[in-house]
Parts: structure tokens; sequence; C-alpha cells
């Protein structure tokens, strides 16, 4: 089962459209936290800096800084500055400044460009900005560790214990 929110409360029905049949959800609204995870098949309009999980076999036209997790064989056509992360045999159209986390055989088309991408597979990319920019850096994974209840990043609290050994 699905929810739709917008600041932790449910949505006003009147201010999206639905169509549980023919798998559609479309609205104006900013800020939604769309939890359709499991949910297959399923078409999504939505605005600017929404949060979106669904399942495999779906659509999503997205506006800017938007987070997107999808399963297996969905396509994305999202703009800059969003957060995609996907299953195997996605295809995603997106703008820069885009970080991307794509399962296998996952392609990315870069708007403005045309530059294709081809994914590696739980390989984190992040698209670089401006219009008619193309190119790309490969985000390396956050290592952590963890301390009691609580993940640190590695790297900084290597580097941490580095300066508290040359003040000592």
């Amino acid at each position: 089962m699905y929810k739709i929110t917008k600041d932790g409360v449910a949505l006003d029905p009147k201010l999206y459209t639905i169509d549980e049949v023919n798998r559609f959800f479309s609205s104006n609204e900013d800020c939604l936290v769309l939890s359709f995870a499991g949910e297959n098949g399923w078409f999504f309009r939505i605005k600017y800096s929404c949060r979106i999980t669904t399942g495999n076999r779906c659509i999503i036209d997205a506006y800017s800084n938007c987070t997107i997790t999808v399963g297996n064989r969905c396509i994305i056509d999202a703009w800059d500055g969003c957060n995609i992360t996907t299953g195997n045999g996605c295809f995603i159209d997106a703008c820069g400044d885009s970080t991307i986390t794509g399962g296998e055989i996952c392609v990315v088309i870069r708007r403005y460009t045309n530059e294709v991408i081809k994914l590696v597979a739980g390989q984190t990319i992040k698209l670089h900005d401006g219009y008619g920019v193309g190119g790309y850096e490969v985000i390396e994974p956050i290592e952590t560790i963890e301390i009691g209840n609580l993940k640190f990043n590695k790297k900084e609290i290597e580097k941490l214990l580095k300066q508290f050994k040359q003040i000592n």
C-alpha cells in the first residue's frame, strides 16, 4: 500500500490525481514524500524537491532536487540536482548536478549534451553542473566505521586521529 505525504502529514486528495487502475499519480505540489515501495508499474509526474520510493517497471517524470529510489526496469526523466538510485535495467534522462547510482545494464542520457553514460553496477556518479556541460565524476563510496550504535565516515575519523597525534 502506498503513502502520500507532505511535511509529515497525509496530502489532501484534492491536491493530486491518482488512478489506481491505470497506476498513474500526478501532483503540482512540491516537497512531497511518495512511498510506493513494492508497488510496480506506476507512472509518476511530480514537481520540485520530492522524495519517491517505488518498485519495478515504473516511469517517473520529476523536476529538480528530487530523491528517487526505484527498482528494476524503470524510466526516469529528471531535471538538475536529483539523487537517483536504481535497480537493474533502468534508463535515466537527467540534467547536471545529479547524483546517480545504478544497477546492472543502466544507461544515463545527459540532457542538453546527449552524452550517453553506461553505469557500472553499484557505482555512483555525479553529473557535472551547467547547461550544455558534459561529463561526470565517479564518487567513491563512503566507508564507515561503527562506534557504539553510531556510524562515522572512516576517512574523517582517520584525519581527526592524525591531527590529534600531531597535537600530543
